[in-house]
């Protein structure tokens, strides 16, 4: 069914779209809290009764503290006390020795400190053993009664909370957004199917290199038009510099004012440096969308920033940029600036090859609409995006889509009191929003998209396809790395896989190829020239990073269901389990056996 709804103005409309998710969100944690049958007004009894018992335990914590310092000051007046007699004694040993008549006035003070010092000796450490240890004792009994009875409610809340903290599974996030924007429509896996409609009818030439590995992936279409949203884990050899010292000494001989040879203490620390190949990782987000409109038109656009900047800023940009446009157009007789110069400074995709079809794309709505969202400082992100047209090919990379955004780690969840809980689901679920709304917000702005249906989408052709590269990399990135890296790895992986059979019942077997590196730690020595006029061997530590791999066979079998729904989950699995499809003697206890996002993975050697 071709949705109606369409987003005009994506920035005016952001707020109304807002409001919608946050309704959807509140019901649909209304619906699970009804759905597990806790007592919610038990949990805030005992989450209440925790929380108390934290300020008591912080009270008990504090009053610890102060005994602890005061305990400190106490042994170092002993150990003052301590120190005095014995002074005394040497200074009356030292008079002796020299033959130095003691006064009687000096042994009566002598005598004096002596015994008080042995007062204080015997005084503070009676207060220390029969006050301060003794208070000390008891505020560790008291406190260590308030934990223990603070462990006890935990427990207690832990009970009152499991049947709602078991049905908050992974799919939630994109269950409610599609009832807020059913315009996208998300898959459940990225299929062969939708690879081939962006290859054919695209130019979408993928990028499965061994130097990247697919982490997350979500496909789906917005009015017809295939789009995939791939964060990537990339790697690359880059340098690092390592840093060695060498302490050297020798005498150099000089002449005083008297004409005297004197000798002279010197000394350097030798520095020297190697540059040695080092493995580098990131992470990189884009979202890929194929549309039909203006098929021929190629450009390219980098942020800058522009939303921190003051609104006379701006208009001075502008004003500088229209200058820029003028000479421009002189240069090139095939460029032609556009009369909005705001826009054009704004969006800056000056390397445009086809100026008829940039003006299709870009009606006075779509630049009306597109600097709202670069200059926009209250409701987004202003200007962090990438965007390039390729073609039927638009590629967007934003610096607020992160792969976690698109992770939907439930454990986050695992708290003892419901109120925060409730919090944390609403705002997990509002990043995810409008995280995923600004970054589609430059295809609504642009009219002729949401005008232009895809063929496939108009002819209604939905067929499901086997997996690829990108979703098995997908699937198996949820599980332990230490299932598939050599057993030497020391640092990050890459995770590639390749197809072998079709196993049938919605099985494949796939070869997962894991490359990392093994440190081994080498010495280069380097001649620098010291002060002393020799060279000198300064060794210089550093890593060599070793690579290494290690392949390993898995059956995959897609999970049609998500894990939020969670009765139909189970029986999918259940059934899925019992075909034999991932070998005879399967079970959900099997150790070789892994649940991923949306698959079960079955590890074979």
């Amino acid at each position: 069914m071709i949705p109606t709804q369409t987003i005009d103005q994506p920035l005016d409309e952001y707020k109304s779209y807002e409001n919608k998710h946050k309704e959807n969100v509140e019901n649909f944690f209304k619906e699970l809290t009804e759905k597990s049958n806790i007592d919610v007004n038990a949990n805030r009894s005992t989450s209440d009764k925790i929380y108390k018992k934290d300020e008591l335990i912080n009270k008990w914590k504090n009053k610890l503290s102060k005994l602890r310092v005061g305990t400190a000051f106490n042994i170092l007046f002993i150990v003052l006390a301590c120190s005095l007699p014995v002074w005394t004694i040497i200074y009356l040993v030292h008079k002796g020795t020299e033959n130095i008549e003691i006064s009687t006035q000096t042994i009566l003070i002598s005598t004096a400190l002596f015994v008080l010092s042995i007062l204080a000796i015997v005084g503070l450490s009676v207060i220390q053993a029969l006050v301060i240890n003794k208070r000390i004792k008891s505020a560790e009994k008291i406190k260590n009664k308030f934990e223990t009875e603070r462990e006890e409610l935990v427990d207690e809340a832990y009970r009152q909370l499991n049947p709602l903290l078991n049905i908050i599974r992974p799919g939630y996030k994109i269950k409610i957004f599609k009832n807020t924007m059913p315009i996208l429509e998300m898959d459940r896996h990225l299929n062969i199917g939708r690879l081939r409609s962006l290859a054919q009818n695209y130019d979408f030439k993928g990028d499965t290199n061994h130097n990247q590995m697919h982490e997350r992936i979500q496909s789906g279409t917005i009015y017809g038009n295939p789009f995939i949203i791939s964060s990537r884990l990339l790697h690359e050899m880059g340098t690092k510099t390592y840093t060695g010292t060498l302490f050297i000494t020798w005498t150099e001989y000089s002449y005083d004012s008297n004409g005297k040879r004197v000798a002279v203490a010197c000394s350097e620390t030798l520095v020297a440096r190697v540059v040695k190949p080092f493995p580098e990782y990131w992470h990189k987000t884009y979202i890929y969308i194929g549309s039909q409109a203006a098929p021929d038109l190629y450009f390219t656009r980098n942020s800058n920033n522009i939303n921190n900047e003051s609104d006379s800023q701006i208009d001075k940009y502008v004003k500088k940029y229209d200058k820029i446009l003028k000479k421009m157009m002189k240069d090139n007789p095939q460029f032609t600036a556009l009369a909005n110069t705001e826009f054009e400074a704004c969006f800056g995709a000056t390397d445009r090859n086809h100026e008829q079809q940039f003006r299709l794309l870009f009606t006075p709505l779509a630049q009306q609409n597109i600097v709202k969202l670069l200059t926009d400082k209250k409701y987004g992100y202003g200007d962090d995006m990438f965007y390039g047209k390729y073609g039927k090919l638009n590629l967007f990379q934003f610096d607020h889509l992160t792969g976690e955004v698109l992770d939907e780690n439930v454990s986050i969840f695992r708290m003892f009191d419901y109120d925060k809980i409730k919090e944390l689901f609403y705002k997990v679920n509002h990043e995810y929003f409008k995280t995923l709304y600004f970054a589609f917000a430059p295809y609504f702005s642009i009219p002729i998209f949401q005008q232009t249906k895809a063929i496939e989408y108009i002819y209604n052709d939905k067929k499901e396809y086997d997996l690829n590269e990108y979703e098995y990399e997908h699937q198996i990135s949820y599980l332990p790395r230490m299932v598939f890296d050599h057993h030497d790895t020391q640092t990050q992986s890459i995770l590639k896989t390749s197809f072998i059979s079709n196993n049938g019942e919605d099985t494949e077997q796939v070869r997962v190829k894991s490359s990392s590196f093994k440190i081994k730690q080498r010495v280069d020595y380097v001649s620098v020239r010291g002060g002393d006029g020799h060279h000198h061997m300064v060794p210089v530590p550093w890593d060599e990073y070793i690579p290494i791999s290690k392949e390993t066979d898995i059956l995959i079998k897609k999970i049609q269901n998500y894990p939020i729904d969670i009765d139909d989950y189970k029986k999918e699995i259940s059934d899925s389990l019992s075909s034999g499809s991932m070998g005879i003697d399967t079970n959900i206890d099997d150790k070789d056996l892994f649940l991923s996002y949306g698959s079960i993975i079955k590890i074979l050697n």
